[in-house]
């Protein structure tokens, strides 16, 4: 990557900005040009736009009491749920297990006793579960309904 005096520092650094996603991503490049220039200001600037103040014991009582909403599909509670997780840092981050018991505790009884029951062992592998589970009982639920009407 040391070709014509780029070295590979250069190379990350100009990349690193198109690997931020949603609204990271529209910020940054709605900053004015030049705006930003090292890394101190960088930082400073992103965490005062998408910063959490919170202490770590704040944010994991926050994960360890959230609850997924009556009315909230599974998608949506991931991304809240995940959303949070990614507000611990890093080196606080608990355990995967502890973070899929969090998750687990977090659904509805009726999801939940099917996503204990098939004993995934990751988190990405549990929400995926989950997201199939609801749209089995959603389906049921239609059958049922139509049943109904007959």
């Amino acid at each position: 990557m040391n070709h014509n005096g780029v070295a590979h520092e250069d190379v990350v650094i100009r990349l690193f900005p198109y690997t931020f996603q949603g609204s990271a991503g529209s910020w940054y490049f709605s900053l004015p040009v030049g705006s930003i220039r090292n890394w101190d200001t960088f930082h400073e600037v992103f965490l005062a736009k998408f910063g959490d103040d919170r202490t770590i014991a704040s944010l994991i009582n926050d994960i360890s009491n959230l609850k997924a909403n009556s009315d909230e599909r599974i998608k949506d509670f991931n991304s809240r749920f995940n959303k949070l997780l990614n507000k611990i840092r890093v080196a606080s981050k608990h355990i995967v297990d502890v973070q899929i018991e969090w998750y687990i505790s977090s659904l509805p009884s009726n999801i939940a006793i099917f996503i204990d029951r098939a004993n995934r062992d990751t988190l990405v592998k549990n929400m995926k579960e989950t997201l199939s589970i609801e749209r089995r009982i959603i389906a049921l639920e239609k059958r049922s309904q139509i049943d109904e009407r007959k």
